[in-house]
């Protein structure tokens, strides 16, 4: 069964760290220990259109193909440049193009081959994907059947790999660098929308709603310890889709994480020049609110 994904185009040029080359010979030596079927492995079209993305971004080593838990379903594609190697990832070279997993993630795209598909208008990184059990209806994730996979070579504990805020707006810069355009950036946003927890509908009342946006917003916080827990939604599915890009950024922090970030990300992913004035005010003061909490709790 197969799975798509947006189209990818140029990312910025980033100049990264410089990698441990022992680190990528280890995340390559895990993958070559694997039977050739368990192995990733790419299209040339898929290949040519990653040179291409990455022409010129000498921080890119090669595609990060992750998944997460999501929708309705179970897991959701995660895809953008990897820029670092963490001790439990796999390299799969593709020749002269790498794919980059974590082996978390591995079980489920266990020996899957990403192609570039062009139908019409529609340019698309697709992943067909042997594991795929069933799909849900709106199309946004996927279950794998239920194997018993053997254990990957040199099977060790995870590593802790929190991503901090300022690799979390790297992803998201990564991610919409993938989209072909700002239509499609705005249903990518409106996409992890619907992946947000449900907010409950006996806080959707006049003291929980959030006033500054043009459309409904209700909000609702607490602090777990140091960190700050944020829940939301919108009656708009743009403005829900820009809460859970917030909320992505700022959520599960500390009072100093938060205050370290201002909300310069928003017109460096593009928002502020692709919104209109009401909605990119409403998310700026949203990312007010969000740091007075911050300040009254290091205050």
């Amino acid at each position: 069964m197969t799975a798509d994904v947006h189209s990818a185009q140029p990312v910025n040029t980033t100049t990264a760290p410089p990698v441990d080359p022992e680190r990528i010979e280890a995340a390559r030596a895990r993958a070559l220990a694997l039977p050739a079927e368990d192995r990733l492995s790419m299209t040339e079209a898929a290949r040519g259109h990653l040179e291409r993305t990455f022409a010129g971004d000498d921080g890119a080593l090669g595609l990060r193909l992750g998944t997460k838990k999501s929708g309705c379903s179970g897991f959701a594609y995660v895809m953008d440049a990897a820029r670092e190697i963490h001790d439990d990832d796999l390299w799969f070279d593709c020749d002269g193009m790498a794919i980059v997993t974590d082996e978390a993630s591995f079980p489920a795209i266990r020996g899957s081959t990403l192609d570039y598909v062009v139908e019409g208008l529609t340019r698309m990184l697709h992943v067909d994907n042997p594991n795929i059990e069933d799909s849900c209806g709106c199309g946004e994730s996927f279950t794998v059947r239920d194997e018993d996979y053997p254990p990957l070579p040199e099977e060790r504990p995870m590593a802790d790999k929190a991503p901090t805020i300022d690799a979390e707006v790297q992803a998201l810069k990564d991610e919409f660098a993938f989209l072909g355009d700002w239509t499609e950036r705005y249903q990518y946003i409106m996409d992890m929308g619907k992946q947000m927890p449900a907010f409950p509908s006996e806080k959707q009342d006049e003291e929980h709603k959030f006033h500054g946006c043009q459309s409904q917003v209700w909000f609702d916080y607490q602090w777990d310890g140091d960190r700050l827990q944020l829940e939301g939604t919108s009656d708009a599915m743009i403005v829900k889709g820009l809460i859970a890009l917030l909320f992505r950024i700022y959520s599960d922090r500390t009072a100093e994480e938060i205050l370290a970030t201002d909300g310069s990300f928003i017109d460096d992913l593009g928002l502020g020049a692709h919104l209109s004035a009401n909605r990119a005010t409403g998310l700026v003061n949203m990312v007010e609110r969000i740091r007075s909490l911050a300040a009254e709790k290091a205050a």
